[in-house]
C-alpha cells in the first residue's frame, strides 16, 4: 500500500465491508508497506486491529515469504518434525 498517501473515513468503510466480507469466506487479509498517515488513520478506524499484528508486514517481499511459510505443506511438516504447533491460516 506504499503507493497510497491517504484515507478518509469512506475509504475506512469500504475497507472494513471488505474485510468483514472476505473473512466470512474465510479468507485472511495481509497489509503490506503502510504510509504512516494511512497506517494511523487504519488503526483510529479499528482496521489494524481487525487485520492482527500478524497480517501486517513492512514490504510485500517479507508478506509473500510469511505467507509461504504458514501455508506450505513442507513448512508445516518441518515444524510438526521438530514438535511446534502448526499455524494454520485460511
Amino acid at each position: 500500500m506504499r503507493g497510497v498517501p491517504l484515507i478518509d473515513t469512506s475509504g475506512l468503510q469500504a475497507m472494513g465491508t471488505l474485510l468483514h466480507k472476505l473473512r466470512g469466506q474465510g479468507i485472511t487479509i495481509c497489509l503490506a508497506a503502510l504510509n504512516p498517515d494511512v497506517q494511523r488513520m487504519l488503526d483510529r478506524g479499528g482496521i489494524l486491529a481487525a487485520v492482527g499484528a500478524e497480517n501486517l508486514f513492512w514490504s510485500s517481499d517479507q508478506a509473500i515469504v510469511a505467507l509461504e511459510k504458514r501455508h506450505c505443506r513442507f513448512c508445516a511438516e518441518d515444524k510438526m518434525a521438530l514438535g511446534q504447533e502448526e499455524d494454520v491460516t485460511v
